[in-house]
């Protein structure tokens, strides 16, 4: 039995009706409406600035040592897959300790049986422990980018002068 569904194809035919209503609805709007949605959209891109703005008054971000340690055995394991399966790799830890992000670029992949185990739970590692993954097949080549937050919040301590 096989079971195909095509999710993609139906979200881009989705996507490019909503965009030619957009495009419609937008090619029909005066002047001054365009100018209110501008305006309304400039006052909810201030509201979330603001907000932002407030939260890094009240908390700051710290390295957190045990999430820089487990990011240096990440990328260590990530490298020895890297060379042991032919892929382009890129690691870095921001100079403030604060993000550290693994780039693997490959043109394909296999897992096979005979492949130590390892390899595979540590790419599945790389997955779970990050906090965002982005992936693009980019040059003709897929690329897998993996951030991986290696703060903490911590309360900003608020004095009070009288």
């Amino acid at each position: 039995m096989v079971i195909e569904k095509k999710y993609y194809d139906i979200a881009q035919r989705e996507l490019e009706e909503m965009q030619r209503e957009i495009n419609e609805e937008k090619a029909q709007m005066s002047e001054e409406e365009i100018l209110e949605d501008k305006k309304w959209h400039d006052e909810q891109l201030e509201t979330i600035i603001k907000k932002a703005e407030a939260h890094m008054r009240r908390f700051k971000k710290v390295p957190d040592s045990q999430k820089v340690v487990k990011f240096t055995f990440l990328q260590k394991d990530a490298l020895e897959i890297a060379r042991n399966m032919q892929m382009n790799i890129k690691t870095e830890r921001k100079e403030d300790d604060l993000w550290g992000t693994i780039e693997m670029s490959f043109n394909n992949m296999w897992f096979l049986d005979s492949a130590p185990s390892e390899w595979k739970d540590i790419w599945n590692n790389l997955m779970k422990e990050a906090q965002r993954v982005y992936i693009e097949a980019k040059d003709n080549m897929i690329m897998y980018q993996y951030y991986y937050d290696l703060a903490v919040e911590v309360p900003c301590v608020q004095t009070q002068y009288k």
